[in-house]
């Protein structure tokens, strides 16, 4: 069976379901992030919260047949961006979106050519996991999809249908395990996730009950609908209640707007604002090319710092509106 999820950490965390359970080590590294220093014992007050989380998975957690090579990753950003050429087209326009996307060192500690290499494998990867899928539907093996309610993963799954039906082969048979917005676990405890890329491994397991069968006529459906929306084109597709729509590119202006901390404040604190406040499946990398946007417009304007280092830059409203 081929497991088809829409992003990397995705990608990462199902195939690092296939080795969970009782008696296997979880995540093992604890890292503090912040400004502020904390004491020794906040620190040890939260490294046991964590360890007790991580092992309360790992007794309920229900592990993934199958080996790691048998994830694939639809990672192109397809609600971005142009859709009528080709997807795996090098040097077109869904390749050079990759790189403008990759090759962005927000905080300006990375260098060009590292980058651009780091884009380089990350398009042949993407390449290579659509070619796969493609290959292992069209020699008969069962495929089954993950799918979650942000923009790049409804996409995701009209394109994977296109797929599937341009193979114009008799197709075993296609699941989807769809996201809940919420479960609860069997200690009690109320779990909540947007993304299956925040899903952790140990959790994965449990959501294989609510596979449902995607019949020939819905995939041709759906494949319909992908066909709609490469038509339509748009600059970016978004999720309208609960449903993929083609949206201008300032769909998601007034969010942003509507976020600003204050008069003034850094980039990076805006976008966690942003994806904070409306978590509706986005980057920060969307939300920052939107705030140059504004920037460029007047609606922002630069106060300090480097613009290399973007999200570490200060920016205020002209006029402290």
């Amino acid at each position: 069976m081929v497991d088809v999820c829409f992003g990397s950490s995705a990608k990462g965390a199902l195939k690092l379901a296939r080795h969970v359970g009782k008696g296997k080590d979880g995540p093992s590294a604890i890292a503090f992030i912040g400004e502020e220093p904390i004491s020794r014992r906040e620190k040890k007050e939260a490294i046991r919260r964590i360890r007790a989380e991580q092992e309360a998975r790992q007794r309920y957690a229900v592990p993934l047949e199958g080996s790691t090579g048998d994830v694939v990753s639809v990672s192109f950003g397809l609600s971005m961006g142009e859709i009528a050429s080709p997807l795996t087209m090098d040097g077109g326009p869904r390749e050079r979106l990759i790189r403008r996307w990759i090759t962005a060192a927000p905080w300006g500690e990375s260098e060009a050519e590292e980058l651009e290499e780091s884009a380089r494998a990350f398009w042949e990867s993407c390449k290579a996991d659509w070619n796969a899928l493609a290959a292992r539907a069209r020699g008969g093996e069962p495929v089954r999809i993950w799918v979650d309610p942000s923009p790049d993963a409804l996409c995701g799954l009209l394109a994977v249908a296109q797929l599937l039906v341009s193979l114009e082969v008799p197709l075993a048979p296609v699941t989807a395990v769809s996201l809940p917005g919420f479960f609860c676990r069997e200690d009690g405890k109320l779990i909540a996730h947007t993304q299956w890329g925040d899903v952790p491994p140990e959790e994965f397991g449990r959501f294989l009950p609510r596979a449902e069968v995607l019949p020939p006529l819905l995939l041709s459906r759906l494949a319909g609908r992908w066909r709609s929306l490469q038509e339509e084109n748009a600059p970016l597709r978004a999720v309208v209640g609960g449903r993929i729509v083609s949206v201008g590119e300032t769909f998601y202006d007034g969010m942003i707007r509507r976020s600003f901390p204050g008069k003034r404040f850094r980039v990076g604190e805006l976008i966690g604002q942003v994806l904070t406040r409306y978590p509706v499946g986005i980057g920060d990398w969307l939300v920052a090319q939107r705030i140059r946007v504004l920037l460029d417009r007047g609606e922002l304007r630069w106060a300090e710092g480097e613009p290399q280092a973007f999200y570490g830059g200060t920016v205020e409203v002209p006029g402290g509106q």
